[in-house]
C-alpha cells in the first residue's frame, strides 16, 4: 500500500485541535498561567506548548522521547524559543529531568495512552508538580477493558499501545495521590478526529480502524497481510478529558 503522511502528521494538521485543551484550561481554577511553569508531556512537534505560550502568555517546556521530533519542534518554534518563553528537551515521561515541585501545570495531548508503564509516569508527574498544581490529560480511552488479544492487534499503532478505560486511568492517578477534579468522556472529540482522518486519508469513516491497522502493520513488516481492525469494534474507542490536582 502507499505510504501517506503518518498519524502524527495527520493530527498536527487537524483544524481546531486545541479546542479541548482550551476547554480544560478554562475549567482549571486557582492558577495564574501568566506566572506559571507549564510542562507538556509528549509534545511531538511542539505545537501544544507553543499554543500555551501564545494564548496564555506562560512559560512552557515540552518533552518528547524522540530526539528527531524535538529537533523539528525547535526548528518550527525557534522564534518563541529565542524569546525565552519556550524550551524543548528529549526526555522520557517515566524519568523526568526536573527537580521536585517544578511545575504548576502539566498537560498531555494524546500522549498518555501510548505509555505502557503508566504508574512510573504518573509517579513522575506527581513528583515534579508543585503542591496544588494541576495535571490535564486529553486522550484516547476505551469503554471496555482491553484484553491481551486486543492489545496485540494494535500494539504497533503508537496512540493505542497502552490505551485503557477512564476507570483504569483514574485508579492509577488515585494510587499516586492525585485528586480527581474531573474525568469525563469527550466522545465529540473522537468524532472530530475520525472525521478529520476520514477526510485526510480519503477513506470511509467506518474504515479508519482497518486502515490504521493496515498502514502501521505495512510500515512494520512490509507486508499487506493485516488484521481487520477488530480492536476498534471490541473495545469501543472513545476520548476523555481528565483534570487532576496534587
Amino acid at each position: 500500500m502507499e505510504s501517506p503522511l503518518n498519524l502524527l502528521d495527520a493530527f498536527t494538521l487537524r483544524p481546531d485541535r486545541f479546542k479541548l485543551l482550551d476547554k480544560g484550561i478554562n475549567l482549571i481554577s486557582n492558577i495564574n498561567l501568566n506566572e506559571s511553569g507549564v510542562l507538556e508531556i509528549g509534545c511531538a512537534f511542539g505545537d501544544g506548548s507553543a499554543h500555551m505560550v501564545n494564548e496564555y502568555n506562560c512559560q512552557a517546556q515540552g518533552i518528547d522521547i524522540s530526539e528527531k521530533t524535538i529537533k523539528a519542534a525547535e526548528e518550527k518554534h525557534k522564534d518563541l524559543i529565542s524569546g525565552g518563553k519556550l524550551r524543548f528537551s528529549t526526555a522520557n515521561a517515566e524519568d523526568l529531568p526536573y527537580k521536585d515541585k517544578t511545575f504548576d501545570l502539566i498537560f498531555s495531548e494524546a500522549a498518555f495512552s501510548p505509555i505502557m508503564n503508566k504508574e512510573n509516569a504518573v509517579s513522575e508527574y506527581y513528583r515534579v508538580l508543585k503542591k496544588d498544581g494541576f495535571l490535564l490529560i486529553n486522550d484516547f480511552a476505551t469503554k471496555i477493558s482491553v484484553t491481551s488479544e486486543n492489545r496485540e492487534d494494535v500494539y504497533y499503532i503508537p496512540c493505542f499501545q497502552g490505551v485503557t478505560t477512564i476507570e483504569d486511568y483514574c485508579h492509577i492517578f488515585k494510587k499516586y495521590n492525585f485528586n480527581i477534579v474531573s474525568a469525563k468522556e469527550e466522545y465529540g472529540e473522537l468524532v472530530g478526529v475520525s472525521m478529520w482522518l476520514s477526510k485526510f486519508y480519503k477513506i470511509d469513516i467506518l474504515e479508519i480502524g482497518t486502515y490504521l491497522s493496515q498502514y502501521y502493520n505495512y510500515n512494520r513488516t512490509g507486508s499487506n497481510c493485516t488484521g481487520k481492525g477488530k480492536f476498534f469494534k471490541d473495545v469501543k474507542l472513545t476520548y476523555c478529558q481528565m483534570i487532576l490536582r496534587k
